[in-house]
């Protein structure tokens, strides 16, 4: 394979994943589920105790089942050819393009409430945006 071929395969791989997380933020579609790894993650319902925030910009998934290293993996698939860097102690992020970040962190401030070992957040993603109004989006890994 080519290195063409290969970031088209890889630009390919990047819109499916946003389109799917497109499809589980969208109020109008009834999807709660993430394929990552082969593996089928179900989000929290709004209102569960350390669930997804009713407003609908953080969905929680039950991805006890996830290595770290497959949450890590998808992140870089969410950030196609681009690297993610170390910004701070215990977050990454990849500056794409498009002017899209992809933080990966394993902090955050409702880490007690939620028991997400992990978040991305989705930074400027039009395609993701478009479901909630413009605001930005985060998923958290328990």
């Amino acid at each position: 394979m080519t290195n063409k071929q290969a970031g088209g395969v890889l630009a390919q791989q990047q819109q499916r994943r946003f389109d799917e997380i497109a499809n589980l933020f969208d109020k109008s579609k009834p999807n709660d589920t993430l394929d990552i790894g082969g593996k089928k993650i179900q989000a929290t319902p709004p209102g569960y105790p350390g669930g997804s925030n009713s407003s609908g910009t953080t969905r929680v998934l039950k991805s006890q089942n996830l290595t770290d290293q497959q949450i890590r993996d998808y992140a870089q698939q969410l950030a196609g050819n681009v690297p993610s860097k170390q910004v701070a102690p215990d977050v990454f992020n990849a500056k794409l393009s498009d002017r899209v970040i992809i933080n990966l962190r394993s902090i955050s401030g409702s880490q007690q409430q939620t028991g997400a070992r992990w978040t991305i957040d989705f930074i400027g993603n039009p395609r993701v945006r478009s479901v909630t109004n413009g605001k930005s989006l985060e998923m958290k890994f328990k």
